[in-house]
């Protein structure tokens, strides 16, 4: 009777290494170091504690949504998304916003741009954009 309970505690403890194994290295989006999940947005703008203004939380915004979630572009859906996610009032002219970081030269416009109220256009972050977030918004202060 041993031998079949060695058997089984050996059968067993090689499921467990085979689980382990196939939980770290499952593949995922920009994982902060140390942790198994990715921030969550609200989490993601506490960490960022140099955002000053509507402005700035857009640039949160949409760096978030490209470098954490690792989407090509957003929209004022998915920034609208983000606002809700991270549990943060969305700002009274949101819409402003990325035509205001986009003259900022933090956002850069995607495709072509479209005049309607129904339609959205989508932006992209541009090298300052990212340095300015990663920089905790040092430089514009």
């Amino acid at each position: 009777m041993s031998d079949t309970l060695e058997e089984r505690v050996a059968h067993l403890e090689r499921r467990v290494a085979a689980l382990e194994a196939a939980q770290h290295s499952r593949p995922g989006a920009s994982l902060k170091k140390g942790t198994e999940r990715p921030q969550s947005p609200r989490e993601f703008l506490l960490s960022k504690n140099g955002a000053k203004g509507n402005n700035d939380l857009g640039a949160v915004a949409g760096y978030y949504i490209e470098m954490i979630l690792g989407k090509d572009g957003f929209d004022l859906d998915d920034l609208n998304q983000f606002y809700s996610d991270a549990k943060e009032p969305r700002p009274k002219a949101y819409r402003d916003v990325a035509y205001q970081n986009v003259k900022r030269g933090v956002f850069r416009p995607l495709g072509k741009t479209v005049q309607s109220r129904t339609a959205h256009n989508r932006w992209a972050l541009t090298n300052t954009g990212i340095a300015l977030v990663e920089s905790n918004f040092a430089e514009s202060k």
